[in-house]
Order: C-alpha cells, then sequence, then structure tokens
C-alpha cells in the first residue's frame, strides 16, 4: 500500500472512517466489512446505521439496508439523514418493509 492510500485509509482506528473512506473509493465489500464493525463497536451510533445501510442496498442486500436504516432512525429519530437514505434506497430499489397494520386514528 502507498503511503496516500494508507493516509486516506487511517490507521484502522476508526472502522467508520474507514468504511466511510472506502465507500467513497467504490470498495463496497471492504466498506461493508468496516461498517459492521463499527456497528459491533458503537450500537448506539444513528449514523453508523444509515451508511452500513448505503453500503448494503448498494450491494443489492435490500431487507438489511432497510433493517439498518430503520435501527439508525429508531437511535434518533430526527436524523435526517437515515430518512433520506431510507427514501434513495426505496426508490432505487424493489425492496420494502411492510407497513404496520392497524386501525387509522379518527
Amino acid at each position: 500500500m502507498t503511503s496516500s492510500m494508507a493516509y486516506l485509509l487511517g490507521d484502522g482506528r476508526n472502522p467508520q472512517t474507514l468504511g466511510f473512506t472506502l465507500r467513497q473509493l467504490g470498495l463496497h465489500e471492504a466498506a461493508l466489512g468496516a461498517f459492521e464493525r463499527a456497528a459491533a463497536l458503537s450500537p448506539r451510533d444513528p449514523e453508523v446505521w444509515a451508511n452500513l445501510g448505503l453500503v448494503q442496498s448498494h450491494l443489492g442486500r435490500g431487507q438489511a439496508a432497510v433493517d439498518s436504516f430503520y435501527k439508525g432512525i429508531e437511535l434518533y429519530p430526527r436524523f435526517v439523514g437515515a430518512y433520506a437514505a431510507l427514501g434513495k434506497h426505496h426508490q432505487v430499489s424493489s425492496h420494502t418493509r411492510s407497513a404496520p397494520t392497524e386501525e387509522p386514528c379518527l
């Protein structure tokens, strides 16, 4: 690995930063592993879940992506980025999470 590549990828201590960089470089399989590690280390970070969902969506893992986006939303309901990523995912794929079935409020 060249020194410039090592600089871009960081020293590996922050898997979310590594995952983001790998995703930007188009290395989605490698980014998936980094974000999975980030989710294991920081399971209450909604940004980690949104980034994991983006990579899963890109790799065609639709239901896993939806679940990750919803996890981010559950952790921080005002996290607009997770809603935007979920909407984009639904726009470009046929995967959907079924809506809860309940009686409408009148």
